[in-house]
């Protein structure tokens, strides 16, 4: 494998790590590939032969400590080089976002009947589905309460998100390991997009600006909150959050690797 030829010719190999390979869920569509035997062991001996880690969250860290503690956490950053960060005015359009793929259908099946409820309570809101939604998200929406925008690259996608007029952006998340390890991404999406983000009660998710939901995402859709929370998450993803500022972790890991 590629990392023993980096450790044959006395190269640093520092890994980074965005999701929990080791817990991918059953209904995840990659699931067949990393529960393999041969794919685990793997992972395992890349993870032990690296001479650094970075990984985007606290309960990734604490999967992958036990076996390489040469890591640590240097969090998910949005990219104000590319895409500068904008204050926009909040809009109050009255327009939910939800964002994903067929990874995230059971996060769906599992908050379907909150989303329902959310349907019913606010019929005045309009949805905007961007990705590749489970047929049973379609479902509950009405035709005439509901937009959807096809999948498209990564570029364009932040192009979308600069332009839409949303409020609140969703983010239904199933109780298990997988998800307790990802990162807040879909929160400084929402940001960008001039919205407010609902997200899980989760330690990676307890930020400033963030609308927790414990028990029901349903009750957590407070439109009243919108627009300050929205504010409040701006000033925290510009001032913690921006990968110019985030990079300087990384500069400091490449200078102790003497790289």
């Amino acid at each position: 494998m590629a990392v023993e030829t980096a450790k044959k010719y006395n190269r640093k190999i520092w890994l980074d790590y965005d999701d929990d390979l080791f817990n991918v869920p059953t209904s995840n569509p990659t699931f067949n590939q990393y529960a393999q035997t041969e794919n685990q062991k793997s992972l395992t001996a890349i993870l032990k032969m690296a001479d650094y880690i970075s990984v985007t969250t606290e309960p990734l860290l604490n999967r992958i400590a036990p076996i390489n503690n040469k890591v640590s956490v240097i969090p998910n950053a949005w990219n104000d080089r590319f895409f500068p960060f904008q204050n926009k005015k909040f809009a109050n359009t009255k327009t939910i976002l939800w964002r994903g793929g067929p990874t995230h259908n059971e996060d769906i099946d599992d908050h379907l009947s909150e989303i329902s409820e959310i349907v019913e309570s606010f019929p005045n809101y309009h949805w905007v589905i961007m990705g590749q939604p489970s047929y049973r998200l379609l479902n509950v929406i009405p035709e005439s309460m509901k937009t959807v925008v096809l999948p498209t690259s990564n570029y364009n996608f932040y192009d979308v998100l600069k332009k839409l007029q949303v409020d609140v952006c969703l983010v239904p998340l199933s109780d298990n390991v997988f998800n307790h390890s990802k990162s807040n991404i879909a929160w400084m999406e929402a940001a960008y997009a001039g919205a407010a983000c609902i997200a899980p009660d989760w330690e990676t998710w307890d930020k400033p600006g963030i609308i927790n939901y414990d028990v029901s995402l349903w009750k957590a859709f407070k439109p009243e909150m919108f627009e300050n929370m929205y504010n409040l998450s701006v000033a925290t993803i510009q001032q913690d959050f921006l990968l110019s500022k985030v990079n300087q972790q990384r500069a400091a890991v490449l200078e102790t690797l003497g790289v």
